[in-house]
């Protein structure tokens, strides 16, 4: 028996994590660091998205920008004191990189531009890269040790492209968003079985459905996911995430007999036995911040309840 309990899905969308966030030394021009910045992070947001006042505020004390008259290039932050001379680096269009050519002058400058700046996140921690395309309360439930508040380190420079999506440079938020609506449609598309509602969704209601996740609003939510298209299906969009790993993603076929417990069997049979259960070395489950939600529990019931604003239901695990 499917159960949607609104009161349940309202608190869901209304969670959020107490955050600090801090500029990283190496991309402070002022003399001392600017205090850090106590915010709360929506579980359903993303971290650029909850985070955009906040790296605004604090981008006012990254160093500055080379420019070549009107087009500005940001590269490597310069040492305190230092002048760079005969060189500019440009910005090739058709093979995406940066080539080095000789100058007589170079600007140095501080870019009056209000575009989104190119940063990351750290988690402090683990020091590890936060990846900008994943939901902020799913990165949150990733951390073997989470604690209140989480410490989060904002970067300008030195983008760890070897350990992150690469952002794209003239309309941050844009890829953001365009990212996450791909991750909508490729759910759909596993929900139902085929790709027609997604191609149908509009752009109105994805307008809306990203409204909601910008303010965090689950009645503007509500409101969109019924202009959704209708259509009956027993599949449920699942990604189970082990130890910070690559989602393992699939639709669970007859989710009206799905349990959790089964799920995880058939993601990651190494940590999750069909008859006992957890095995030994799991530490932890995660569904939408609960911990260790009951095996036995319906994965539709959990997906109609708990499932994030790009219709996946994200389960995360933890093992030694």
């Amino acid at each position: 028996m499917t159960l949607h309990s609104d009161q349940l899905h309202a608190e869901n969308w209304a969670g959020s994590v107490a955050a600090v966030l801090t500029l990283a030394a190496n991309s402070n021009s002022s003399p001392s660091l600017p205090p850090p910045l106590h915010v709360m992070l929506p579980r359903h947001s993303f971290l650029h998205v909850a985070l955009e006042d906040a790296v605004r505020r604090l981008h006012r004390f990254a160093p500055p920008t080379f420019s070549t008259g009107g087009t500005g290039i940001r590269r490597e932050e310069p040492k305190a004191g230092s002048m760079y001379k005969d060189e500019e680096d440009v910005y090739d269009e058709n093979t995406a990189s940066l080539t080095r050519t000789k100058t007589s002058t170079i600007i140095l400058q501080k870019q009056e531009d209000t575009s989104y700046p190119v940063c990351w996140f750290e988690d402090e921690d683990s020091q590890t890269a936060l990846r900008w395309h994943v939901f902020a309360g799913v990165l949150y439930d990733l951390k073997q040790r989470p604690e209140i508040p989480w410490k989060i380190r904002l970067h300008f420079t030195s983008y760890p492209s070897n350990q992150i999506l690469a952002l794209e440079r003239t309309d941050v938020l844009h890829h953001v968003r365009s990212v996450f609506k791909n991750s909508l449609k490729q759910a759909m598309c596993l929900h139902y079985g085929n790709a027609k509602p997604a191609l149908n969704l509009t752009k109105e209601s994805h307008g809306k459905i990203w409204e909601a996740i910008r303010t965090a609003s689950y009645q503007l939510y509500k409101q969109a996911h019924g202009n959704l298209p209708k259509q009956s299906s027993m599949r449920v969009p699942v990604r189970v995430m082990v130890n910070a790993g690559p989602p393992i993603q699939k639709p669970c076929l007859g989710a009206d007999q799905w349990t959790l417990g089964e799920v995880l069997h058939a993601a990651a049979p190494d940590h999750f036995d069909e008859q006992s259960g957890a095995k030994p070395t799991v530490l932890d489950w995660k569904v939408a911040g609960i911990s260790k939600l009951p095996l036995e529990t319906l994965i539709q019931n959990c997906w109609i309840n708990l499932a994030h604003p790009d219709h996946f239901l994200y389960i995360i695990v933890h093992t030694e």
